[in-house]
């Protein structure tokens, strides 16, 4: 895919903004704090956070009225198997919440009901290929949530 690094890099970087707005929303709201790992080496031995949190930004959730749920990825568009990832289980994921939405809506889903759910539906690719998943529309997210925030305030804008 032409322009792919440069794409990966702009989301990548949108979904470091989510991760500390949803940290900032979690604790504020809450009073639960969510400590994100940065490295590659902690997220690959302890897993996404220490609180067991995994985050995930929905771009198109407005757009579309449903929510990604990721089983498994690739790095850059090739051929081949994707790794698990996203709510399968890995050897050193410690996830059992699964934190994602917009800025506007935010849900806080179990793992283990995502994967419950997982056989009801098809999974399918997206579009640059490099995720495989499943999408689960904002009224189911909304029935099996644990809980649902709406954020009051925007975040800070991205700084470039």
């Amino acid at each position: 895919m032409t322009g792919y690094p440069a794409y990966r890099q702009e989301q990548f970087a949108l979904g470091l903004l989510y991760q500390d707005f949803i940290a900032d929303l979690l604790l504020c709201r809450l009073g639960f704090p969510v400590v994100q790992y940065a490295s590659q080496t902690y997220q690959q031995t302890f897993g996404e956070s220490r609180s067991g949190v995994e985050i995930k930004f929905q771009g198109r959730l407005a757009e579309t009225g449903n929510l990604w749920i990721e089983v498994g990825e690739k790095a850059h568009p090739r051929p081949g198997d994707y790794a698990p990832s996203g709510i399968t289980a890995r050897p050193y994921d410690n996830a059992w919440l699964w934190v994602t939405g917009d800025f506007e809506h935010v849900y806080g889903l179990a793992v283990s009901t995502l994967r419950l759910l997982k056989p009801r539906y098809t999974l399918i690719k997206n579009k640059t290929e490099t995720s495989i998943g499943f999408l689960l529309s904002s009224a189911d997210a909304q029935k099996y949530a644990a809980f649902v925030l709406a954020p009051t305030s925007p975040p800070p804008k991205m700084v470039t």
